[in-house]
């Protein structure tokens, strides 16, 4: 089966809202946005201040 694809003409980032010196995991942001009562987190993709890269929602 073949996917079609569609061209992409907006992104949109998002800031956690955290402080510079604070370190937010993907695990923390996971357990954040499920207390809140999402299904999972809430984003794309999760990119630490690091730059590490999670996969969130497909």
């Amino acid at each position: 089966m073949t996917q079609k694809h569609r061209s992409i003409s907006l992104i949109v980032i998002h800031c956690s809202a955290t402080r510079v010196t604070q370190d937010f995991t993907f695990e923390q942001l996971e357990a954040c946005h499920l207390a809140r009562g999402f299904k999972s987190i809430g984003y794309h993709y999760y990119i630490t201040k690091d730059g590490v890269v999670y996969p969130g929602r497909p």
